[in-house]
């Protein structure tokens, strides 16, 4: 029977994640998941139409560069990753045809916000 250090129940990010440190320190660990596929919220799926492909979860992506996993990792070394940085960074589509955008520039963001929620001023802050 194998012999783990540790044991990692859950193959998202967060479990993965952990896995790559306790490895990089010498550990031997073995991951648990219960899905078909590693990645947890990060998996890309079929939710909608046949043969579109979804991220439901890609909302993080915009934050990996303030994780401390990218270069402790050395993830675009060894795995030559790369970040694009889309001038849109996520829509959210509604009924009839509207959708929030927000984009990388605060400014680009509440002009294409409807007029009644630009003088709502929640973003005043930001700007």
């Amino acid at each position: 029977m194998p012999q783990y250090d540790g044991i990692i129940i859950g193959g998202g990010p967060n479990g993965l994640t952990l896995a790559c440190y306790l490895a990089k320190a010498g550990l031997k660990v073995v991951i648990l998941e219960k899905r078909y596929e590693m990645g947890g919220g990060l998996c890309s799926e079929m939710v909608t139409i046949p043969g579109f492909i979804h991220n439901t979860h890609a909302i993080y992506h915009p934050m990996v560069d303030y994780a401390p996993v990218f270069p402790d990792l050395e993830l675009d070394k060894t795995y030559d990753l790369k970040y694009i940085h889309p001038d849109l960074v996520m829509a959210m589509p509604f009924e009839g045809g509207r959708s929030l955008c927000i984009y990388s520039d605060v400014e680009k963001t509440c002009a294409s916000l409807p007029n009644s929620q630009r003088r709502c001023g929640c973003l005043s802050g930001y700007l």
